[in-house]
């Protein structure tokens, strides 16, 4: 019952349903979904572990998280940082990356039936393949942390269309042809300028819709 619960709530935050700064409380959980309060709280705390709720002050429950722009560059700083490591890693052992091919091919399968969650849960998948590859427990820990709180921001990136599925495809496809041929400089520049484009334009939607209400949890 956790499990089915804290995936319906994160869902809901991802698609945006449960908005920012929307209080979420153990009994007001256990009541909606007639679950016992337990359940309710494990729930909450794992979507606490995944960056996407804060908890209140003592008893007060949790609040679906609004990430500031600061917030939203900060992380995008740190993937571009972790996986620009991770991919030059790859290219200088030349390494065979098909489970982040596999994943690509989904997100290329998932945009031709205009999927939005496919699109997203491919686009992940395939990030951390490639963290995956490199292997080492506290790495891959650490990418999982910052893909709970980029898995909104991605949502919304398909939500809003700024930018096309196939683009993402095909710029996965050059970071993996970089790969695969050794070329390191290229992997990283090609990772950098991936990362940062997407960055850019939540960026600035942002600022265009600074007087409206919070688009990001």
């Amino acid at each position: 019952m956790v499990d089915v619960l804290y995936e319906e709530l994160r869902h809901q935050i991802l698609i945006g349903e449960e908005q920012p700064g929307s209080v979420l409380t153990e009994v007001s959980l256990a009541t909606r979904y007639s679950v016992a309060r337990p359940t309710a709280k494990a729930a909450v705390e794992r979507l606490v572990a995944d960056g996407l709720v804060v908890r209140l002050r003592r008893g007060a429950g949790a609040s679906v998280r609004l990430l500031t722009p600061a917030d939203v560059d900060d992380l995008y700083e740190t993937r571009i940082l972790v996986e620009s490591a991770v991919n030059a890693s790859l290219a200088r052992r030349t390494t065979e990356v098909n489970g982040a091919q596999i994943a690509n091919d989904q997100l290329i399968a998932a945009a031709a039936e205009s999927r939005a969650t496919g699109i997203v849960s491919a686009d992940i998948a395939f990030h951390k393949a490639l963290v995956a590859k490199v292997g080492g427990v506290r790495l891959m820990r650490l990418h999982d942390q910052l893909m709970g709180e980029a898995h909104f921001c991605m949502a919304q990136v398909q939500e809003l269309q700024l930018l096309s599925a196939r683009q993402i495809a095909s710029e996965h496809a050059e970071i993996l042809a970089a790969v695969r041929r050794g070329d390191e400089h290229a992997a990283t520049a090609l990772t950098i300028a991936h990362l940062d484009r997407a960055r850019t334009r939540l960026l600035e939607h942002i600022a265009a819709t600074s007087d409206d209400q919070p688009q990001f949890a």
